[in-house]
């Protein structure tokens, strides 16, 4: 049982830090879309700061808030999320709009009108 258990800790350990690994390189194969994204968006000092948080932790358990994530806030206030999708079909950005989930040919049959159609 004990060698059992060592050896699934072993495992553990080999899977996290090959998970942590795809992790990266995750991260780094998508860099390069938060530096196009700057330089179309013409704020290229902001590339180096991809991956940071919004809020940052300090030295005490308080966490300050980055100074970055509050001018993304406002330059993405500027357009609508329908005009930012926009602009980025035009600069070939992966960037689409949240829209809400609704299937379709669902619903509560009293809530569609006689005779309407439902999409298939």
């Amino acid at each position: 049982a004990l060698a059992a258990l060592v050896a699934s800790r072993s495992e553990h350990r080999a899977a996290s830090r090959s998970e942590h690994r795809a992790a990266s390189r995750s991260e780094h194969r998508e860099a390069h879309l938060w530096t196009r994204f700057c330089q179309a968006a013409g704020k290229e000092a902001w590339a180096g700061a991809a991956y940071t948080p919004a809020r940052v932790a300090l030295r005490s358990k308080h966490r300050e808030e980055n100074p970055l994530y509050r001018k993304a806030c406002a330059f993405f206030r500027e357009k609508s999320a329908l005009e930012w999708e926009a602009w980025a079909a035009e600069h070939g950005l992966p960037l689409a709009a949240v829209r809400p989930y609704t299937p379709r040919g669902f619903g509560l049959p009293w809530a569609f009108a006689e005779g309407a159609q439902v999409e298939k």
